[in-house]
């Protein structure tokens, strides 16, 4: 009995050692944090394309032709931004202040911009030449799109750049390549309920009760807030990547700067690591097969011996 009672004990703990999670690679602190900043921010940036359509279109006129124009660059931006941030975000240390200065200067991009669209301004010049030139419908869309293009690619690139920017803050590692799928679908997710949600909040109760201007300038101030925010609470959402008085690095780094060659070194380390703990898992899975094995066999019930 006693010797059962230890193989039991050994058989519990290597049960325990097994099925005991490990720590994990993926860096999910604050991940509720980024799941509100990413709907607010998926929120006001549909907020901002009706209200900057609405902008152009007292400039352009509300032709399906001046909100295709508008909605394309919007687009354009979104995917340019995605594409840059997409080559140099693995350089970046801190990529969660990157984005909370993102959404900072989209804030403030919001509240220069009536003054880029304002009709008796600039646009409404170019608004007459097109009309006065014999350049054709073709021109005249053209000449349209030219000149949205440089009000409009600024603020949606820095939106575009979001996803890239949460989605390497919170999987940075290679161990993490199994969670980036379930991430980034996530947080996908969240920004495109958020954007729902702020197409309609914009369109249906802000922009008529408050009017134009006001709805801008409140997303503008949701933008800086949450901005502000996030760098308020750098200390919970980076803890363990930076320490009160380190300098916060948002811009990407020199290939051969020296934390990027210790990141390099942990991954080859956690390369080298994982085939020695699934040998080690398989080990003791078999050794804890075969005690419970043993232990069955022993006590199973004997049947009577025969006469």
């Amino acid at each position: 009995m006693a010797e059962e009672s230890t193989d039991a004990t050994r058989a519990a703990a290597d049960a325990g050692t097994d099925d005991a999670p490990s720590e994990p690679v993926s860096r999910a602190r604050g991940l509720p944090i980024a799941f509100l900043a990413f709907f607010l921010s998926g929120a006001t940036g549909l907020v901002f394309q009706s209200i900057w359509s609405r902008y152009l279109s007292h400039v352009f006129g509300a032709s399906s032709v001046a909100i295709s124009t508008t909605v394309t660059v919007f687009m354009a931006g979104l995917g340019l931004g995605a594409f840059l941030a997409g080559r140099v975000v693995g350089r970046i240390k801190h990529p969660l202040m990157t984005y909370a200065f993102v959404e900072g200067l989209v804030g403030l991009w919001a509240l220069v911009l009536p003054a880029l669209v304002d009709p008796e301004g600039w646009l409404a010049d170019v608004n007459r030449a097109l009309h006065a030139g014999d350049a054709g419908a073709f021109g005249l869309i053209l000449g349209r799109f030219a000149a949205v293009l440089p009000i409009l690619l600024v603020p949606t690139t820095l939106m575009g750049a979001s996803l890239p920017l949460l989605s390497q803050h919170f999987v940075s590692r290679r161990g993490d390549a199994g969670n980036v799928g379930a991430l980034v679908g996530a947080l996908y997710a969240i920004n495109t309920l958020g954007a729902c949600t702020g197409v309609g909040l914009g369109t249906f109760v802000l922009m008529p009760l408050l009017g134009v201007s006001a709805t801008n300038g409140v997303a503008a101030l949701a933008n800086l807030l949450l901005a502000a925010g996030l760098f308020a609470a750098r200390g919970t959402l980076l803890r363990g990547r930076w320490e009160k008085g380190e300098p916060l690095r948002i811009l990407p780094s020199r290939p051969d700067a020296p934390w990027l060659r210790d990141q390099a070194a942990d991954d080859a380390r956690l390369d080298a690591e994982v085939p020695r703990t699934r040998r080690a898992q398989r080990t003791r899975r078999a050794r804890r097969t075969r005690r419970r094995r043993s232990l069955l066999w022993r006590e199973r019930p004997r049947s009577p011996s025969s006469p």
